[in-house]
């Protein structure tokens, strides 16, 4: 399809915007979403549709895509400074200024700890494994409690490997397209892994723009087997 200049430029920078937002995903799974999409927005931009105004900015556009698809959104990382300066290695006292010496706590000796805290570490492990010991008896008496209930009311113990794992069969969660063109809802079912079918509606007012997926049978949200039909009524 031939379009103005004005247009194609517009669809080729949209377009580049959309690749941009979805660099982080694995090129199998960023292929699938552009595949053609600048046939898509090369037909938009030739009917007179300004990109910005109808489907929102690239990054957005492209989030969209990546949710409908069942495909992760980008996060952002924030890293948050410590706060206070760091302590030295082996000592706890705060790190010397340059060019001065460390700074030791009033009443010490250097290398000395003031009185009143010799042994503190030792009795701090006594106390640790002490309240350890006491937690594993605890624990025992626990499961010893439990196992006697489960005997003297004649149930079986539960085996080491869990209970019996209970057959589930794998469904799809249909994404709602309704409202998208018809070419951006058969890329999204499809990422899917659902077949897609097309009729177009009757003409009636207020229909829609052309090309615009008035319903969609299943319903949004029902649960479908892989593989699944899906039809598509699109606005004529």
């Amino acid at each position: 399809m031939t379009t103005d200049g004005a247009p194609t430029e517009q669809a080729r920078h949209f377009l580049a915007g959309v690749a941009q937002a979805c660099a982080d995903l694995d090129p199998p799974d960023r292929e699938r979403l552009l595949t053609g999409l600048d046939e898509h927005l090369a037909e938009l931009n030739a009917d007179g549709v300004d990109l910005v105004a109808e489907l929102g900015d690239p990054a957005t556009y492209a989030g969209e895509l990546r949710a409908a698809a069942g495909l992760p959104t980008p996060t952002r990382v924030l890293e948050t400074a410590p706060a206070g300066p760091p302590t030295g290695p082996s000592t706890g006292w705060p790190s010397p200024a340059a060019g001065g010496p460390p700074t030791l706590p009033a009443g010490s000796a250097a290398g000395v700890p003031t009185g009143g805290r010799r042994g503190g570490p030792a009795l701090l492990a006594v106390v640790l494994v002490a309240a350890g010991g006491v937690l594993v008896v605890l624990v025992a008496l626990f499961l010893l409690a439990l196992l006697f209930v489960g005997r003297s009311s004649g149930g079986s113990p539960v085996p080491a490997d869990g209970p019996p794992a209970v057959g589930t069969s794998a469904t799809v969660a249909l994404p709602d397209v309704t409202g998208m063109p018809a070419t951006q809802a058969r890329r999204v079912l499809e990422a899917s892994g659902l077949v897609v079918e097309q009729t177009t509606a009757t003409p009636a007012p207020g229909g829609g723009a052309p090309g615009t997926v008035l319903e969609q049978d299943p319903l949004p949200g029902s649960d479908v087997p892989p593989g699944a039909t899906v039809v598509l009524t699109v606005s004529p």
